[in-house]
């Protein structure tokens, strides 16, 4: 049964640019479909038509339908109790300090009786399984808590239609399989149809029932998850890059299995008697420039309160990027603020180019050794446009404006220069905010998040970016939840756990060596004693050892 229409669904800003062209879509009762494409492709945009308040001002052409109603012909009350929304930063949607206030919220504007509202509490927090954390402040929970109770705000409205955009961008990789999953299920007990904007497409094939590519606001195709392949011609650059690992083996092998897990790639894998793989010899990065150093850092935000970081230890050289994984709220970007002066260690000693820093002020953080991109990478413009704030960046530092030219055309970015940073998508902010603190040179370069809402293509664009740094002795610090990311990049990989930042490791080590802070491909080839960490390095191992059984 159809219960959503999208028809000629147009969307023009003031401006005139036309974010969404000619849409047309149709759900079915009870799916979970994924909408994926590149960043400033319009997947965000079009959710927001479904919300009078998230719709941006602008001309809408086309209609939407309901039931089979014009969504239009709704009234507001009936649109909430239809369709609820989940949004990409977990702290966005939350108003209230305690997390029973917050369950509360919608049902109480709706003027639901107190003891339906006690009755639906109480059903979603054993659906949910949150009874823990059902009485402390929303301040304290993480980043994977705080996106479960929106979640759990939006389900007690008893929607048909879940919209959500991407939920996990902010979560570690843990909390963004549980929550993942924790979707699935409410899609397959409570028959909640799901439509869901993710750029980590990969895990989705086994739980998806429909997947639609958007593209220049476009929708270049639609189709049940399991006919993915036959889409991939003419759009290759884009689909190749979100098939799972088995599956894309398969296809490039020319095999007619269809792996979308990790148990079915094993599985293939072993349906062609391959009993091993190759196990490649690690070979040490070497440095000789030690950059940045931390030697028993330790921090707390009250007086009487707990260590949030302790003793931390460790160095970063010229030439070398280092990336840093933990669980939400472990203190990652606290240690990043440290660094750059924005936080002060109660003990310890901070060593940039071997001077010790007595109290690293955050101005010395604008200047040419420390460029530092927060989570929120919005905080960095305060300009209209993006070319006016560069222009002003520039004078500040009396950098030459002929850089901006320069870094404009590395990072591709000339489209946006007379863009307001707020009508940016999620991952174009992410690279224009790179750029403005490329335009400094810095020597020293930390990431918080870097690849948060940026697609396939950009991330990959962002890896050439930062290996051309690298060999440019720029000193690169990442936190990042992004496991393939980390592989394409990192020369050392560390685990944050327990306010420590324990040993680092060479990646093919590290991920080895780990069960689940590890990329699909390294739990594909563990049972055959394999250390291969990259798809390249899985396809060239079994192109002769498939061929000869086929």
């Amino acid at each position: 049964m159809v219960l959503l229409q999208i028809k000629n669904v147009s969307f023009t800003l003031p401006t005139e640019e036309r974010i969404l062209k000619r849409i047309d879509l149709t759900i079915e009762e009870g799916e979970f479909h994924v909408v994926f494409g590149p960043s400033g492709s319009g997947k965000t945009t079009l959710l927001k038509m479904f919300s009078q308040q998230l719709r941006p001002f602008g001309n809408f052409e086309g209609e939407i339908e309901i039931n089979g109603v014009n969504m239009m012909d709704l009234n507001e009350e009936q649109l909430v109790r239809t369709i609820r929304f989940v949004h990409q930063n977990p702290n966005d949607q939350i108003i209230f300090e305690d997390v029973l206030q917050e369950l509360a919220f919608g049902l109480e504007n709706l003027g639901i009786p107190s003891d339906e509202i006690q009755n639906r509490m109480a059903e979603m927090v054993h659906f949910l399984k949150i009874e823990s954390w059902l009485h402390e402040k929303t301040a304290y929970l993480s980043g994977g808590q705080k996106q479960i109770l929106n979640l759990a705000s939006a389900l007690i409205m008893r929607p048909d239609i879940l919209l959500l955009d991407e939920p996990t961008a902010q979560l570690d990789p843990l909390a963004a399989t549980d929550f993942i999953h924790l979707l699935k299920r409410v899609n397959d007990e409570l028959g909640t149809t799901i439509i869901l904007i993710e750029h980590r497409v990969q895990a989705l094939f086994p739980l998806a029932t429909s997947m639609t590519f958007l593209e220049g606001g476009e929708v270049r195709f639609s189709c049940p998850t399991n006919k993915i392949l036959e889409y991939l011609s003419g759009h290759e650059n884009m689909v190749r890059q979100v098939l799972p690992p088995g599956l894309l083996l398969s296809h490039d092998l020319g095999l007619e299995d269809a792996p979308f897990t990790v148990k079915e790639s094993i599985q293939l894998l072993k349906k062609y008697h391959i009993s091993q793989l190759p196990f490649i010899k690690d070979l040490p990065s070497t440095y000789t420039t030690e950059v940045l150093k931390l030697k028993n850092i330790s921090f707390r935000y009250d007086r009487k309160g707990r260590d949030v970081l302790k003793n931390i230890h460790f160095s970063i050289a010229e030439n070398e990027i280092m990336t840093i994984f933990g669980n939400n709220g472990s203190g990652k970007t606290t240690l990043l603020k440290i660094i750059t002066g924005q936080k002060n260690p109660y003990a310890g000693e901070l060593f940039i180019d071997g001077v010790k820093q007595k109290k690293l002020k955050s101005l010395y953080a604008s200047r040419k050794s420390i460029g530092y991109l927060p989570q929120n990478p919005l905080a960095l413009f305060i300009e209209k446009t993006v070319l006016k704030d560069f222009e002003k960046y520039c004078r500040r530092l009396e950098i030459d404006p002929v850089k901006i030219d320069e870094v404009v055309a590395k990072l591709n970015i000339e489209n946006y220069l007379h863009k307001h940073p707020e009508d940016l998508s999620g991952g174009e902010i992410q690279r224009v905010a790179l750029a403005k603190l490329l335009l400094n040179n810095p020597k020293i370069l930390l990431l918080d998040e870097p690849t948060k809402g940026l697609d396939l293509f950009s991330k990959n664009q962002m890896a050439d970016l930062l290996l051309q740094l690298k060999q440019q002795s720029c000193a690169i610090l990442i936190v990042t939840h992004d496991l393939e990311f980390a592989v394409k990049v990192a020369t050392s990989v560390a685990l944050f756990f327990d306010g420590k930042v324990l040993e680092k490791q060479s990646p093919r080590i590290f991920f080895s060596n780990n069960h689940y802070y590890t990329p699909a491909i390294s739990r594909i080839v563990r049972p055959f004693d394999s250390n291969i960490i990259n798809y390249e390095e899985l396809l060239q191992s079994t192109k002769n050892l498939i061929g000869e059984f086929k």
